[in-house]
């Protein structure tokens, strides 16, 4: 459970905070004698609905550390039932068992008088949950969650739409940095999806971790590729190439990885979408747009907007290009195959892509002879705006429901609610490619977070 603690706060400070409020090593680990942290926390997003099923988290977990923290030094903060038994130390290790009630709704532990390697703090802190083997880097109940599924999407987990950029203050925009491999996180970090300091203030998860994940549970992996990671072929260090050699040399060769560049980079609800337009407009205010005219951006038109979604295209073909280098042209669209993830509606954006790809990047389209093997959308279907009707009910509820999807299947029709599905498929046809879904399914709760459907 502590490699998804929050952050180790000072015990005056946070513990909600999402970063570390006391020093650090260099994996991480506090270097306070007396810290705290937030394990974990319970929510219901506000809904409290009743009878809605809640995780039960109480239980006795195996504590250790390297390093020294008495048992009347392990308490608990913010109403925490916990307590402390079996505990003991071997001179190196600290071991104890740590009882949280039936019904708790979050942990919160605090350690005082700590010390490792002569100096304040503690190492390698491990919580393992009730009744999980400790050996074990999974949760059985997070396996057994993901057996009925095929592949793993990993945008939540790298941090997708939080990593690769950095907001200046002073002139109120959001700027790409560039991300090497040598800016991933690591196993050997103590947590995995936590804020980091400095140009990466989120780094997201371990590539390494997911890999494994992959091959325990034999899922293919659909990866997304940090908006602002490198691929230059003379910067040994890299992301994309060294990302490649390593799924090359680790990943089981049976499994499938689909590539896809960020996520929703159309969708202004994301701060790396606003850092991919400064970079266009950056570009766009330098003499001679050394970007744009390497990509060929401009290849139609000089629209700010459709040459962002044009380099969107073309870095998702230098992505699989990169892949390809490394796997080898056999392994294209088969093992390796990347999507271009796009809006489904309107069908404007992918229509300009898959036009400029063909046209800019000649013979990368169409998965018999190209490098991209599909085209992928998130149909989504709701309400139709009645998500907080009080008067809802089931008939009404599948009235909706059914006119929403409907809408989706409307062909050619070209304004913000007609183009979808059918737009899309024909687009796939065309150009020889599949066609995916990225995400999808029921969006019941809208806008309105409060409402009780």
């Amino acid at each position: 459970a502590m490699k998804t603690v929050r952050s180790y706060a000072d015990n005056n400070a946070d513990t909600s905070l999402y970063h570390d409020t006391v020093a650090t090593d260099s994996n991480a680990w506090p270097l306070a004698a007396d810290f705290a942290c937030r394990v974990i926390t319970l929510s219901d997003y506000g809904l409290n609905i009743p009878g809605q099923e809640v995780p039960e988290i109480g239980g006795t977990y195996q504590f250790s550390c390297t390093g020294y923290v008495a048992q009347n030094n392990i308490t608990f903060l913010d109403g925490t039932p916990g307590s402390v038994s079996n505990w003991s130390y071997d001179g190196v290790h600290t071991y104890a068992a740590i009882g949280i009630a039936q019904g708790a709704g979050q942990i919160v532990m605090q350690f005082t008088g700590t010390s490792v390697d002569g100096h304040d703090g503690l190492r390698d802190i491990k919580l393992i949950r009730p009744g999980e083997n400790p050996n074990s880097t999974f949760d059985s109940k997070f396996l057994a969650a993901l057996a009925p599924f095929s592949a793993i999407r990993t945008m939540d987990y790298l941090q997708i739409n939080n990593v690769g950029f950095e907001y200046d203050q002073n002139n109120h925009t959001y700027n790409l940095v560039p991300m090497n491999w040598s800016d991933r996180n690591l196993p050997t970090k103590a947590r995995q999806t936590d804020p980091q300091t400095g140009d990466h203030p989120f780094i997201g998860g371990s590539p390494e971790y997911l890999v494994q994940l992959a091959n325990e549970t034999h899922k293919d992996l659909w990866l997304n590729v940090p908006v602002s990671a490198t691929y230059d072929p003379t910067n040994p260090d890299n992301y994309v190439t060294n990302l490649a050699h390593y799924l090359h040399d680790n990943l089981d060769p049976g499994l499938h990885v689909y590539l896809e560049y960020g996520n929703e980079l159309w969708n202004y609800g994301f701060d790396t979408t606003k850092a991919l337009d400064q970079e266009v407009l950056d570009d766009l205010n330098t003499a001679g747009n050394p970007l744009i005219t390497a990509e060929h951006l401009n290849w139609s038109d000089n629209n700010q907007y459709y040459e962002k979604y044009r380099l969107i295209a073309a870095r998702l073909v230098h992505i699989a290009n990169t892949f390809k280098s490394v796997f080898g042209t056999a392994a294209m669209n088969t093992t390796v195959r990347p999507v271009l993830a796009s809006q489904l509606s309107p069908g404007a954006v992918l229509h300009e892509q898959l036009l400029y790809l063909d046209n800019a990047f000649a013979g990368t389209v169409g998965s018999e002879i190209g490098y991209l093997y599909g085209i992928a959308g998130a149909p989504y279907f709701g309400l139709q705006g009645q998500e907080g009707n009080g008067a809802l009910t089931i008939s009404s509820v599948l009235t909706y429901s059914q006119a929403s999807i409907a809408t989706m299947q409307t062909p050619l029709q070209q304004d913000s609610s007609g183009v979808g599905l059918q737009y899309f498929a024909m687009q796939a046809k065309f150009y020889g490619l599949k066609m995916l879904l990225y995400e999808g399914g029921q969006d019941y709760i809208g806008s309105n977070y409060n409402n009780r459907f």
